[in-house]
């Protein structure tokens, strides 16, 4: 799976929008530029201001706030909908993957994909981007105001602002690796205190507590050793225009008085050397975010170049009512179970078996029948809602009963329904116990009793009626369930 491209699904057009806005910026912060150069010269002269000068002026800084304004939000937007695309993209892979690829993956990297890595990813849409259109657009509009005004001001400008873009290009492979490392040092130090952080206590009770802390505090001073590199980084680019700005507005100066040039050109020149330094500032700006984007960018395509299920053509669906099931293990040894009976499972392993079954994990090394109908032409969908897993450890989201108990089903009964089949299936002192339908449920059902686990996925499937159950944890009370329901 790919990443999604910057320009699609309609940010193509907020991309032409920002060239407008940045033209019609340059365009108006040119139009200052003269009528700053008309006004000093009827200063000098002693002559009274013309009012269409003041309009002139007042106009052309209007439209340039106004165009950065729209720069603005224009490039949030398109950073947001970039955000939501990989987010899209990354559920969707996630959904695909293996299940014991997901469980390999450290905690703290599933959410720094969706936190820390997206924020990267998010900036230089949003501000990068249009930081560099501005600066790709303001930066020949000022040369050429200046090349108007006096053409060795242009020179000496685009000499300057030449330099500074080789100084740039020069250090932004230096610039990406720090940001790589520094990224790098920040995930290892998420992946840890999300491990560590929820088995604090347990640690502590272990006795260590100064052990991990000694981790923690190595990992967090990588991360504050990358991040000064970084910073130091930043600030001495950061000064590189402003230091290049200094120089050129004394050439400016020497040049004026060389050439006895009046007051009121050199003014103007000095307003065109403003337009120089904004272009300049935001250049080095987009590079850093530029390489904080290549840095996270070269992880998400990392991350969704993961193996995935390939289910192409697997469109056959399951009938209702009880399921059979083949299956031919690696060793060549068939094993079948006939619809409607309780049966071991005897040398299978139902830990393995159970996400192939329900569509999470491929089948490998074995051949797998579900009522005659090979496992890979059935669609994963049919799978989840006609296989069922009863375990102590079902999942759980946060949220109220009611969501949890048809959680899976294919459309949502009402809580008559769900009361009407528990109540048929014998189990409604069962639910009766687990509380009214409206009790909040916390993240995979910490709240709740191993038994209340059990309990609450064994009425989940009485509602969902699957066809085919596997007993993950066949305790006694397990098997008492089962035989007192009907699905």
């Amino acid at each position: 799976m790919t990443p999604p491209s910057l320009l699609a699904d309609g940010r193509g057009r907020a991309f032409s929008l920002l060239v407008v806005c940045a033209l019609i910026q340059a365009a108006a912060l040119a139009a200052a530029a003269f009528a700053t150069r008309a006004i000093f010269s009827a200063l000098h002269a002693g002559e009274p201001l013309a009012f269409e000068l003041l309009v002139w002026f007042g106009v052309a800084g209007l439209l340039a706030a106004l165009a950065q304004f729209a720069l603005a939000g224009i490039g949030e937007k398109m950073g947001q909908a970039f955000a939501a695309s990989i987010r899209t993209t990354l559920f969707e892979h996630a959904s695909r993957s293996p299940q014991l690829d997901l469980e390999k993956r450290r905690m703290g990297y599933h959410l720094l994909r969706f936190s820390g890595d997206l924020s990267a990813l998010t900036n230089w849409p949003s501000r990068g981007l249009p930081r560099l259109i501005e600066a790709a657009v303001l930066l020949p509009a000022a040369l050429a105001v200046l090349w108007m005004l006096h053409i060795p001001f242009a020179w000496v400008a685009g000499a300057t602002a030449l330099v500074t873009i080789l100084i740039l290009a020069v250090s932004y492979p230096a610039l990406k690796e720090v940001y790589a490392r520094l990224r790098l040092n920040r995930a290892r130090l998420a992946a840890d205190m999300a491990e560590r952080v929820p088995v604090a206590a347990q640690l502590a009770a272990m006795g260590r507590r100064r052990k991990e802390h000694a981790r923690l505090s190595s990992r967090i001073g990588a991360v504050v050793d990358t991040a000064s590199r970084a910073r130091w980084f930043e600030a001495g680019l950061a000064l590189l225009p402003e230091a290049m700005v200094a120089l050129v507005a004394c050439g400016l100066l020497w040049i004026g008085a060389r050439d006895s040039l009046p007051a009121a050109s050199l003014a103007a020149a000095l307003a065109a050397l403003a337009l120089t330094l904004r272009p300049l500032r935001n250049g080095t700006k987009a590079l850093q975010q530029r390489a904080g984007f290549l840095a996270a960018h070269n992880k998400l395509c990392a991350a969704l170049a993961r193996e995935t299920i390939s289910r192409k053509g697997a469109a056959l669906k399951l009938p209702a009512g009880p399921l059979s099931l083949t299956v031919l293990d690696g060793a060549g040894k068939e094993h079948v179970f006939a619809p409607g009976t309780c049966t071991r499972v005897g040398a299978l392993s139902l830990d393995r078996l159970a996400p192939i079954l329900t569509g999470a994990q491929p089948a490998e090394c074995m051949c797998i029948r579900v009522n005659d109908i090979d496992l890979p032409d059935l669609s994963r969908a049919s799978l989840g809602r006609r296989v069922g897993l009863l375990s102590d450890t079902p999942l759980i989201l946060k949220g109220s009963l009611r969501r949890n108990l048809t959680l899976g089903s294919r459309k949502r009964p009402t809580d008559r329904e769900i009361f009407e089949r528990i109540e048929a299936a014998g189990h409604d002192e069962t639910l009766a116990r687990l509380g009214p339908l409206s009790r909040r449920l916390s993240e995979r059902g910490a709240d709740l009793t191993r038994d209340e686990r059990m309990h609450l996925c064994l009425l989940r499937m009485i509602i969902q009626a699957p066809g085919l159950v596997l007993v993950l944890t066949p305790t006694h009370d397990t098997l008492d369930c089962l035989s007192k329901s009907s699905f």
